[in-house]
């Protein structure tokens, strides 16, 4: 793995992903639900949240950032790359803003204002958008992502399984080719 560093970017994605949107959905219900009791765990657990996910999100900036500089690809990968890398760093400037706004507004009355939930919904958005973009670049332009070994003589062969009657044995693989598991 230290051979191939892109490797850690798609590892610490996730993290930063899962704990951003849990922090924007706990600010929104805090906002909404302004007299529930749970609301004050509501917001402590969204600034821990945007915290470690913030900081997490740095991390795996700083990872894609590694991946955009090592993995192989061509000029129309590359601007799709660029596209992504945009996204990602709009997206971890604000919540960059929000975690800074969170330390110094946490102890008001008012935490968390609509100001606040509204940026973090839009940042939000654009967390959504950078995914997508990250994902095209795997799934649709194959970045970073080797074929599959061919079969070797020596290996066992594979077996070929059963489709219901009436379906197409194509349907379910890319490109039609008839496949065994």
């Amino acid at each position: 793995m230290l051979d191939e560093p892109y490797l850690w970017h798609p590892i610490f994605v996730h993290f930063s992903v899962a704990l951003l949107t849990v922090a924007s959905v706990l600010f929104l219900l805090a906002a909404i639900l302004r007299r529930t009791t749970l609301r004050p765990q509501w917001i402590i657990v969204a600034n821990w949240n945007l915290w470690i996910g913030f900081a997490l999100a740095v991390l795996t900036a700083l990872f894609g950032w590694l991946a955009f500089n090592t993995v192989a690809h061509d000029d129309t990968t590359h601007e799709a790359m660029q596209h992504h890398a945009q996204l990602a760093l709009s997206t971890v400037g604000g919540f960059g803003i929000l975690t800074l706004w969170s330390m110094w507004h946490r102890t008001s009355r008012t935490y968390p204002s609509w100001g606040f939930v509204g940026l973090a919904i839009v940042c939000c958005g654009l967390l959504a958008a950078t995914g997508l973009r990250g994902g095209e670049l795997v799934y649709h332009y194959g970045v970073a992502v080797r074929p599959p070994p061919a079969v070797q003589p020596d290996m066992p062969t594979a077996v070929p399984h059963e489709h219901p009657r009436g379906s197409n044995p194509t349907d379910h693989y890319p490109g039609g080719d008839v496949h065994v598991h």
